[in-house]
């Protein structure tokens, strides 16, 4: 009904609506001193963020207009089911939004670090405490993942596309591609070297990545994850 609240900031996120008839207004502060951020038609989500980040409502929404509001729920609960189900779907998600969204450790897991040589003989344990500490990345094609020469701040998984790593030495430059499931840039992470390659999409690519500070975190409460790593080392040596 008009002047109805929906959800209220700082509460859990347990519901995204999408609007399938009237208005609603997006505010923000107390209610005594709320200021309107939007109003939002047919066709509009609302909460959907603040529900795949598993984090309390970031606003609140209130149906707005003279006549009723019609709202389309999904539950975070339907919402894990469905990408445990069919994880292309959290995948599409983090892609749009630039982001990590919540639902995909169990994907991560089963179906791409578990397949991953270097991580395959690691515990459950270990495999999910990986999952639980990777960002998501979205690389346009043809841009510069990592450049040789800078610090290794990072490690990476190519979850869709493509990437060329190319070295340069006195011999010339030499080119290697990399597809779906390959890891890159865990040398220079594990070292703390500088990367000896340059890293290009050469499609569009999507990346999980794990950064420095999420790594040291890691080791400390996994150290296996750190020997099984330093495994690649051995094996160019």
């Amino acid at each position: 009904a008009p002047d109805q609240l929906i959800v209220s900031e700082g509460q859990t996120a347990n519901t995204m609506f999408i609007i399938a008839s009237g208005w609603v207004k997006l505010e923000s502060g107390s209610p005594n001193q709320s200021v309107t951020l939007a109003n939002l038609g047919a066709g509009s989500l609302i909460g959907e963020v603040d529900m795949l980040q598993r984090r309390p409502y970031s606003m609140t929404a209130r149906a707005a207009g003279s006549s009723d509001t019609q709202l389309l729920s999904l539950s975070r609960t339907d919402m894990e089911d469905l990408i445990n189900e069919r994880p292309s779907i959290g995948l599409k998600f983090s892609a749009n939004m630039g982001m990590r969204i919540a639902f995909l450790e169990n994907y991560l897991v089963q179906q791409r670090l578990r397949h991953i040589d270097l991580l395959s003989a690691l515990s459950e344990s270990d495999l999910r405490a990986i999952a639980q500490k990777l960002d998501f990345r979205h690389s346009e094609r043809g841009q510069v993942i990592i450049d040789a020469g800078q610090p290794g701040e990072a490690a990476f998984f190519i979850e869709e596309g493509r990437v060329r790593l190319m070295t340069k030495s006195n011999e010339g430059e030499s080119f290697e591609d990399l597809a779906e499931g390959a890891m890159f840039g865990h040398t220079s992470l594990l070292t703390n070297k500088p990367y000896a390659a340059t890293a290009r999409a050469i499609t569009e690519a999507s990346l999980w990545v794990l950064p420095r500070a999420a790594y040291q975190g890691l080791i400390r409460e996994h150290p296996t994850v750190k020997l099984a790593l330093s495994r690649s080392l051995a094996e160019s040596i």
